[in-house]
């Protein structure tokens, strides 16, 4: 919290320090797994169950917790006052930040599986419960280097801590500067411009959160998740919407195809909302769980109705961004060429290894 009142830059240095320790560790293992593992050893584990049923129900578990670490790429359109790039590579960066975190922790879990076979991943689930830890352990014969990914893994949760307080606090400060929460939210601390008060309100909830016990943290997960594909869903439909009736307005970034781009992005958090809602689908939320969606959408009703009425016209006003030229004027044109060229290369790179 302290950090993150210090101002974005503070923020990301951390971001960026914490973020190559994960990096080197992660590829530290990959490397060791093609070295001392084998690809006999991902037999029978590419996917859990006995039979076509059991198995996807096992991969739509794992697909319903995804929403909750897509929040960490929010940040990026969320800090955009604050970033010192031209708005239209955000988008760029945004697709290219994506598809190397899926790259990296899809070669991390075929790095387990190479290096353990399926009786030591159960083993050492019923054990440490570190199971990549467990693995770079055994890759290393040695249990030093097990410490070594465990620093990674700490830096990991560090790095979601920071970017969910630098999202939320931002998040929090455009509905205040709109008018949609109290304005209180909106104010600044007077030397870092950091909005101090959203800050403090969201840390010290974080800190009290892990009193009320793991079982609580799962639900405030869960249905936090399903608030995250709800508001997928809702911003995907309110892109078709404004690409419709304001098909002239100011976009830094503009998506091409955006009528089949906007159609999947509707389908596909839809289908996941439904995953939350059916039971026995694998991802289906439990009483308490539902009982947090109907508070929070209760406590959005109370917000939209008192503000509404209090700040009337001023209610939900946009702000807007500055322009895609005024971002390109604070910094030099070589500079934002250069930036376009690289983030290009590597999204091309990324996919072409990956075909």
């Amino acid at each position: 919290m302290i950090i993150n009142i210090n101002g974005a830059k503070t923020a990301a240095v951390l971001q960026t320090v914490l973020t190559c320790i994960i990096g080197g560790a992660g590829i530290i293992l990959i490397v060791a797994s093609v070295v001392t593992g084998s690809v006999d050893n991902l037999q029978g584990q590419m996917f859990v169950g006995n039979g076509t049923g059991e198995a996807m129900k096992s991969i739509i578990k794992v697909a319903v917790i995804t929403p909750f670490f897509f929040i960490g790429f929010d940040v990026i359109p969320q800090a955009a006052e604050e970033i010192n790039v031209p708005l239209k590579k955000i988008g760029k960066m945004m697709i290219l930040s994506v598809v190397l975190a899926v790259v990296f922790y899809a070669l991390v879990i075929l790095a387990v599986g190479y290096i353990l076979n399926p009786a030591e991943i159960i083993e050492s689930q019923q054990g440490t419960g570190l199971v990549t830890a467990d693995a770079m352990a055994k890759a290393f014969g040695t249990k030093i280097m097990a410490k070594v990914i465990i620093v990674g893994g700490m830096c990991g949760i560090i790095t979601s801590w920071n970017s969910f307080l630098l999202g939320g606090s931002r998040a929090m400060y455009s509905m205040a500067e709109s008018y949609m929460i109290p304005p209180f939210f909106a104010k600044l601390h007077p030397k870092h411009k950091t909005p101090v008060n959203s800050l403090y309100l969201i840390g010290a909830l974080t800190m009290l959160a892990p009193f009320a016990g793991r079982t609580m943290m799962v639900w405030i997960c869960d249905a936090g998740n399903f608030g995250c594909c709800l508001a997928y869903c809702m911003v995907s439909v309110s892109f078709l919407i404004l690409r419709k009736k304001e098909p002239d307005m100011a976009r830094p970034y503009k998506v091409g195809h955006y009528k089949f781009v906007g159609f999947m992005a509707v389908v596909m958090s839809g289908l996941m909302l439904l995953v939350y809602c059916i039971p026995g689908s694998g991802g289906s939320l439990v009483f308490q769980e539902w009982i947090m969606v109907g508070g929070w959408s209760l406590l959005g009703v109370v917000f939209y109705e008192i503000c509404k009425r209090k700040y009337k016209e001023d209610f939900g006003k946009l702000i807007e961004l500055i322009s895609d030229e005024d971002a390109a004027s604070l910094m030099p044109e070589a500079d934002d060429e250069e930036l376009d060229v690289v983030i290009d290369a590597a999204i091309d790179r990324v996919l072409s290894s990956m075909a």
